[in-house]
């Protein structure tokens, strides 16, 4: 490689970090800019040359991050994850409707299923916990993992066992921008006039 072309990345690594740097001490900064500056330091630690490719020098990486940022190495991998989200669900990860240790665990979902866990936290108004993001995590990792399954996270209630209404199914018989509250108004609404024509 040119030395002249060596000099310039380098030189382009050096200030990236300081840029971030200079970045991460602003206050009330939110975690999808937390997150994407520290994959920015990140990779330019990596692409220095300091540390190869493998997840044990990624590792070691993200702990030098931590030192320098006041976190922990573990940290900082939670926070890097979150760029793995879609943006609706990071979206939600800023304004706390998804803690950032869960927005870590659901960002392994594939795409198709991020995209479905946003849809149906949006139609049933939720928000998600932790220990609801880990249970979609490892029902993903175990090939176990779909909309009827994501929306059994979501409910996760003891009165569902009784009567189960997937409300993500019954959407498609209601307006498109109907939630799931305004969805069960009108359900009742029409068992109401069923009713009283057929009962009354």
């Amino acid at each position: 490689m040119d030395i002249a072309i060596f000099l310039n990345l380098s030189n382009d690594d050096e200030a990236a970090i300081l840029l971030v740097d200079s970045n991460l001490q602003r206050e009330n900064l939110l975690p999808s800019e937390k997150a994407y500056a520290y994959k920015l330091k990140l990779d330019a630690i990596k692409h220095q040359g300091k540390k190869n490719e493998q997840d044990s020098a990624i590792c070691e990486s993200t702990d030098i991050i931590g030192v320098d940022s006041d976190k922990s190495g573990r940290q900082i991998r939670r926070y890097i994850r979150l760029t793995e989200l879609i943006i609706p669900l990071l979206d939600k990860v800023d304004l706390k409707i998804i803690p950032v240790v869960a927005g870590a665990e659901v960002s392994f979902l594939n795409v198709k299923l991020q995209v479905t866990l946003n849809e149906q936290m949006d139609f049933m108004e939720c928000k998600l916990n932790t220990r609801q993001a880990k249970n979609l995590k490892q029902f993903y990792l175990d090939s176990n993992l779909d909309e009827d399954k994501i929306e059994e996270v979501l409910l996760n209630q003891e009165k569902c066992k009784m009567l189960r209404i997937n409300y993500y199914k019954l959407k498609k018989y209601f307006p498109q921008s109907y939630t799931a509250k305004q969805c069960e108004k009108a359900l009742w609404e029409i068992l109401d006039e069923w009713y009283n024509q057929h009962c009354a």
